[in-house]
């Protein structure tokens, strides 16, 4: 693939690419990434595998709320204007290796900043494969070590995306699985619900007998003739219902995960929960008996594509043993269906509850690019120098004196 040059300048253009004379720019400034507003939203209307989770309203926060952590390539088509024509929103981690006495720069994608769901690129239809591959050409000539991009949701772009490593010795390319809770669930594995028209439609079209049955017993005895009701959250109620559920999670997963992993974890759901609601893309639906929470669910809900993302649950332990899942679900869908969604995606994982609704498997990809030779421009990007600093600072002050002093060597020795 021919090139232009060095990719490496800030906002501007930094690379053009053979037949189409396409450019591609750097925007590293939070200016920079608001004046784009206008055409990254004219690129979601047209590319028809946009999802929420790239839109220029979902990042922006993120953008904001993290500066040095990210960096978007822009590819421009000179003449078809300035409106990019393809986007890629990157995250950038800076990572101290103890072993090797140096700081890398670890590539992968910005949504993952929040945990979005899904990640990659935007692409007008007519640029799709060109214009992706190129954003890999420009990658290539960046400081890194390793690149991911785990849950992108076509697969063909992210192919064309590592043709541009494909023959190329320095780089290792691998598509690999990935599993957890020991390797009993397939993380890549998305199962989704295609939605009627109504509910009745939906339960009645559940291929076992067994789950329609419970749940049409369950419904009436929780809902129609018990105690039980759903609220789904409005600006009065959310700050209250997203301390319900991650209260709940909390209260399951602390004991398994330790409180410090466990509240980090929980500050990201709190951080995609507040995210949705300030877009206006939050459904978060809690399952009460009488005064008592007894579960939350948290979706992100997709306007344009019509689709409903499950993202987080939290049960009060002490319903335990109550169909809280089954009726949570049910009435998120039912609330899915009656706001016209088509979709209610149980995204990632393929646990076996999300198949007692009729759930097919949608698959993501999982893209990982190492870097096998430093080239020219090492494995750190001077860009990340702030964070190093701060990274050789905890050292320090967690009295691992003798990596503190390694890491205040290397960034010496570096001039970065």
């Amino acid at each position: 693939m021919p090139d232009g040059g060095a990719v490496y300048g800030g906002s501007r253009s930094i690379l053009t690419f053979g037949r189409r004379a396409l450019e591609i720019a750097v925007i590293e400034d939070y200016a920079d990434f608001r004046a784009l507003k206008r055409g990254w939203q004219a690129l979601e209307a047209a590319d028809p595998h946009h999802t929420v989770f790239l839109g220029w309203s979902w990042l922006d926060r993120v953008f904001r709320d993290n500066p040095g952590a990210w960096r978007v390539l822009i590819v421009r088509d000179p003449a078809r204007g300035s409106d990019p024509v393809c986007i890629l929103p990157l995250r950038v981690k800076t990572h101290w290796s103890a072993r090797r006495g140096e700081f890398r720069t670890i590539l992968g994608p910005a949504g993952r900043l929040i945990w979005s769901e899904y990640v990659g690129w935007l692409c007008h239809p007519d640029y799709d494969s060109d214009a992706i591959r190129m954003t890999g050409a420009a990658i290539k000539q960046m400081p890194w070590v390793q690149f991911e991009m785990r849950y992108e949701a076509t697969d063909s772009r992210l192919r064309s995306f590592a043709a541009a490593f494909k023959e190329d010795a320095a780089f290792k390319v691998e598509f690999p699985e990935y599993r957890i809770n020991q390797g009993s669930v397939d993380n890549l594995a998305c199962p989704r619900v295609d939605l009627p028209d109504n509910f009745e439609a939906f339960r009645d079209g559940i291929a076992s007998k067994n789950t329609r049955q419970k749940l049409r017993r369950m419904w009436k005895r929780h809902f129609r003739n018990g105690d039980w009701r759903v609220t789904f959250s409005d600006a009065e109620t959310v700050r209250r219902d997203v301390d319900i559920l991650v209260g709940h999670w909390l209260e399951k997963w602390t004991p398994v995960k330790g409180e410090e992993q466990a509240r980090r974890v929980a500050r990201n759901y709190r951080a995609i929960l507040t995210n949705a609601f300030k877009t206006d893309c939050l459904c978060l639906a809690v399952l009460w008996e009488g005064d008592t929470p007894l579960a939350a669910l948290g979706h992100v809900v997709d306007h344009d594509m019509d689709r409903v993302h499950f993202i987080v649950a939290g049960r009060n332990e002490d319903a335990a043993d109550k169909p809280v899942g089954l009726l949570l679900h049910a009435r998120s869908i039912a609330w899915a269906i009656e706001h016209g969604f088509s979709e209610y995606d149980f995204c990632h994982g393929d646990e076996a509850y999300k198949f007692h609704f009729g759930a097919e498997v949608t698959r993501v990809g999982n893209l990982r690019i190492s870097r096998r030779s430093r080239g020219a421009r090492g494995y750190f990007d001077p860009a990340c120098r702030p964070e190093a600093e701060e990274q050789a600072a905890r050292l320090l002050r967690k009295g691992r004196d003798d990596e503190a002093q390694a890491a205040r060597l290397f960034l010496d020795a570096t001039g970065a």
